[in-house]
């Protein structure tokens, strides 16, 4: 009875966080059941804004507005009427998110969905004197069918509504984003944003969708470029490891130029070895020259020093010549006393 009683009153929690809505200044909400159609209900809002809640992917972000004083940043309004919240799961941040819920807030116009954005519960939106409509009950299945009926050629930018999808912690919010990741008739834009929220939101399986596109030689150029972008923002350990493999065995020269540039990114031992090896043992001379601007985005402690030696000793005057350019865009004493150095022989 007692394991009874628990479950009931787990349930009943539950049920109230997905009634609540945000903190919303400045406007009047009028709570309503869902209806069995989501997306007519949505549609045919009399009021300007619609919104529900459901459960959030598992993952520490905050998605709400901030405002900045020099160093100080804090949290602000979100206006309804711009753009949205601003993203970040930035581990530094002061502000986390309270509920495990999220919310999606539709601008309706002329009968269609003209916008979608998401907020964390805690957050303050400002609806600037509209009417807001609040539906309790939504079935994530059903938000998640609605998302993904959003996703068309025309229309919606997909980055924004491909983010609503993957905040889903329901299970098909998983499926569709691995079903439009290998789709042949969506776009190579649609199923890069599609790699790139795998590979945040979903652990070691998004992480494994998103480095089989990457090495995937069937797949568009463009594509596996994005594939290799979310796989050097990946929180997987071995992300760095995979950008390596990338970096030096991928018979792609524009895959292996583009891992390149993103290991320059990651400050470590690991990467910079890696982007340096490239500079001599690639056998493309444009990913060679690619491996040293990727050395020029190292911290200059590790940078400075490695194109100082590439300009004054490798065997491809190309090499020495990038080398001595990206040497030159240095604000670093260093830099300029080797150059001074090589042009007093």
């Amino acid at each position: 009875m007692r394991k009874l009683a628990l479950a009931a009153a787990f349930l009943l929690l539950a049920a109230t966080a997905l009634a609540q809505h945000p903190r919303i200044v400045r406007g009047t909400v009028t709570s309503v059941a869902a209806s069995g159609d989501l997306g007519a209900q949505i549609r045919g809002s009399r009021t300007k804004y619609i919104g529900y809640a459901v459960p959030e992917v598992e993952g520490e972000r905050v998605m709400c507005c901030f405002e900045n004083y020099g160093e100080f940043r804090s949290g602000g309004k979100c206006s309804l009427d711009h753009d949205g919240s601003s993203f970040t799961n930035d581990d530094h941040e002061q502000l986390h998110p309270l509920s495990e819920t999220f919310a999606l807030i539709y601008r309706v116009e002329n009968g269609e969905i003209a916008k979608v954005r998401t907020y964390s519960m805690d957050c303050v939106l400002d609806a600037d004197g509209a009417a807001i409509t609040w539906i309790d009950g939504v079935d994530p299945r059903r938000s998640v069918a609605l998302i993904v009926s959003l996703l068309s050629p025309t229309g919606h930018h997909s980055d924004n509504v491909m983010s609503a999808l993957a905040l889903h912690a329901d299970p098909s919010a998983t499926t569709e984003l691995e079903r439009l990741l290998k789709s042949s008739d969506a776009s190579d834009e649609t199923r890069g944003h599609a790699a790139f929220w795998l590979g945040q939101t979903r652990g070691r399986r998004g992480f494994e969708d998103v480095l089989a596109i990457a090495r995937s030689q069937s797949s568009s150029p463009r594509l596996r470029e994005k594939a290799v972008f979310a796989i050097s923002q990946s929180s997987e350990p071995d992300a760095t490891d995979e950008l390596i493999k990338l970096a030096k065995n991928d018979p792609t020269a524009h895959v292996r130029g583009q891992a390149l540039f993103w290991l320059s990114q990651k400050a470590g031992k690991k990467a910079a070895s890696a982007v340096r090896d490239a500079v001599d043992d690639d056998p493309d001379a444009g990913v060679r020259e690619k491996a040293v601007f990727a050395i020029s985005q190292l911290p200059n402690d590790q940078s400075v020093p490695m194109l100082a030696e590439l300009m004054k000793t490798h065997r491809d005057p190309r090499v020495r010549k990038k080398a001595a350019f990206w040497l030159g865009q240095k604000n670093d004493p260093r830099a300029l006393a080797a150059i001074e150095d090589v042009l007093r022989k």
